[in-house]
């Protein structure tokens, strides 16, 4: 029996063997579209995921489509006992990501967080995708912090090199300037990170650091 045999022997390659399948797939792809229709759709199945499993994203993304459209359409709730729509659909997000693609990236997992608001990797790739947005405010922050961080150098290289050895007087207004571009520097960052905190629990209603979310639990119990 042909049909049996290619999947038997798709499955036989092992559980983690993911390059091993993806290569038999595209082998043997007149063979795998003569399986029977509910062992053809588990064999697409995983072999999107192993796709994703060996960073083949571009081709992941090509493919996982039609794989998301079967699941749907056939109501396949659930694939080796996980949920098998979020999954594809994770992976496509983290595939977006890694193929730099962050605007769809962001969608994607924006609408992972209303299916399922406690995923953490999902609520990562959000962030991760937000964090590359820039607007002009921060923008602004990150280069004031930036000038600042490189003025600190500057002047610990020249309070090292001039003032310590030659101008001892003239020590305390270096180190008093030092720190004050220090703690602009340290403030402009820190707002940034604010803004999009802010930003993310507006979108999201949580944070994407988990003590902020632990502290906000604790004083929304009070």
């Amino acid at each position: 029996m042909k049909h049996p045999e290619t999947y038997l022997n798709y499955y036989r390659l092992g559980s983690h063997a993911y390059r091993e399948k993806v290569r038999y797939y595209e082998e043997h792809p007149g063979d795998i579209a003569l399986l029977p229709y509910d062992e053809r759709i588990e064999i697409d199945i995983d072999y999107v995921l192993c796709l994703f499993e060996i960073g083949r994203y571009q081709r992941y993304l090509e493919k996982v489509d039609p794989v998301i459209e079967t699941v749907i359409t056939e109501n396949i709730f659930e694939y080796q006992g996980e949920n098998i729509f979020n999954i594809l659909l994770l992976r496509k997000a983290a595939s977006l990501y890694h193929t730099h693609n962050f605007e769809k990236c962001e969608k994607i997992a924006s609408q992972l967080l209303k299916i399922d608001p406690t995923s953490e990797i999902a609520a990562k790739l959000y962030s991760l995708c937000h964090r590359r947005k820039d607007n002009t405010f921060t923008t602004i922050l990150r280069a004031i912090a930036m000038s600042g961080l490189l003025a600190v150098i500057s002047i610990t290289f020249v309070r090292i090199l001039l003032i310590e050895p030659f101008y001892d007087q003239y020590l305390r207004p270096f180190v008093t300037i030092r720190n004050v571009l220090l703690a602009i520097s340290f403030l402009s960052l820190l707002s940034v990170e604010v803004y999009h905190q802010y930003r993310f629990f507006q979108n999201t209603g949580k944070f994407s650091l988990g003590l902020l979310n632990f502290i906000f639990r604790a004083f929304l119990k009070k």
